[in-house]
């Protein structure tokens, strides 16, 4: 009897012990080394877009006699950005002071020392992402001949600062074949990667990075491509970071063809009063996502007001969605273009959400929407919006019963 109470016990306190490690083992854990006395607390961002340099704060990690421990079960394995400095201080020492590192799940060891802009850089690290990714960056630099594009970027910038546009003019146009040749090796370079490395976990950090997400996947064609990549990943990466996202993106992609139902859009007019894209129900309504600042948005304005002027009293209407951050500029913007149709100012914190729910990576994007709330054109500028238009209300007045027929953006 006592021994089934010891072994009862045993069992338990083994079970105990295996679940606690369970714990530990997920999401990821750091551990390591600052051989920099002077810092004392490290600020983690995780890398919403490498290409263009989008990070967002994650976490802190104290530093205490050169020493770290940091763990977070949410992580899986990915790319993550590390430095000294608080954005909240200086978003830009921040980037220059820090370094990116790519652990593994579970535990993860990184030593770091002095970089040269008196930040930090890897010393040393134990996972094999952080390996992987060192190579790739260092051929990518090679391959893209990012010391000479660097070197050209500072010629531009010191004319520039001296605001002689006929030098910046002349810069660009002497300049711009090297930059396209570059830039046209390195996305070949690209696609010779991740092949190499298709079905790999480093792999889908490639696809995702520099294929999939900046991909418009706007026709059926490149979604069935782009699900057939990642058919190419096996069931044991499906549950990873970068297939996750690889995943959502054409998922949302799938749901924003032509032919599928457009998602609601809810923002503010220029009174600040509510308004959505499911108000114009029954009405043919053509969406515009633009912001001030994008010159090429706003020379879209007048084939978008071609189109209102002509069909705005058979049941056509134009709905401007913005992205600007400040209200006064989209005013302001809206009045000298002499925008007069309706629109809509996304709230801060939505506009994210918004563009991702219709696949846009871009702006302008603009597109066509029926009186039952469906996708019939997307993609459309210059000419087209008026002729995409004229061709719908066209068939509708006719009363053509094949009025509902859908054309590809």
């Amino acid at each position: 009897m006592k021994d089934n109470i010891m072994l009862r016990r045993d069992g338990l306190l083994f079970l105990l012990l295996f679940f606690s490690l369970f714990i530990q083992s997920k999401g990821v854990t750091l551990v390591g080394r600052v051989s920099n006395p002077a810092i004392k607390q490290l600020y983690v961002f995780s890398v919403y877009d490498e290409q263009n340099v989008y990070l967002l704060p994650l976490d802190s990690i104290r530093v205490v006699d050169h020493g770290f421990k940091y763990h977070n079960d949410t992580l899986k394995s990915q790319l993550l950005f590390i430095t000294p400095v608080s954005e909240k201080k200086d978003m830009e020492a921040a980037f220059l002071q820090g370094c990116y590192i790519f652990p593994s799940n579970g535990m993860n060891d990184f030593a770091f020392s002095l970089s040269a802009t008196k930040g930090i850089k890897v010393e040393s690290s134990s996972s094999p992402f952080q390996t992987l990714y060192e190579q790739f960056v260092k051929e990518r630099d090679r391959v893209g001949q990012k010391q000479l594009l660097d070197s050209l970027d500072q010629v531009f910038y010191a004319a520039r600062e001296k605001n002689d546009n006929k030098e910046m003019e002349e810069i660009k146009r002497t300049t711009a074949p090297i930059y396209n040749n570059a830039y046209k090796q390195l996305r070949s370079w690209f696609d010779t990667q991740i092949t190499a490395q298709r079905g790999t976990p480093f792999g889908i950090y490639l696809y995702y990075t520099y294929k999939l997400q900046h991909s418009k996947l706007d026709t059926k064609a490149k979604v069935d491509e782009a699900e057939r990549m990642l058919q190419g990943f096996g069931p044991d990466l499906q549950d990873s970071h970068y297939y996750q996202l690889a995943f959502e993106k054409v998922l949302k992609a799938k749901s924003t063809l032509v032919g599928e139902k457009a998602p609601n859009i809810v923002g503010v007019d220029e009174t600040g009063k509510r308004i959505s894209l499911n108000d114009f129900r029954g009405k043919y309504v053509l969406v515009d996502f633009w912001s001030s600042s994008c010159k090429w948005c706003r020379k879209e304005t007048p084939n978008i007001r071609k189109a209102y002027d002509d069909f705005k009293s058979k049941g056509f209407v134009v709905l401007g969605v913005s992205t600007d951050l400040h209200k006064t500029e989209w005013l302001k913007a809206i009045e000298t273009d002499k925008a007069t149709w309706n629109h809509l100012l996304l709230p801060k914190e939505q506009r994210s959400r918004v563009l991702e729910s219709y696949n846009i990576i871009s702006i302008p994007e603009i597109l066509l929407i029926d009186p039952e709330g469906n996708i019939l054109a997307k993609g459309l500028r210059g000419e087209r919006i008026y002729e995409t238009v004229k061709m719908y209300l066209k068939l509708l007045l006719s009363g053509n019963p094949f009025s509902h027929i859908k054309v590809k953006g």
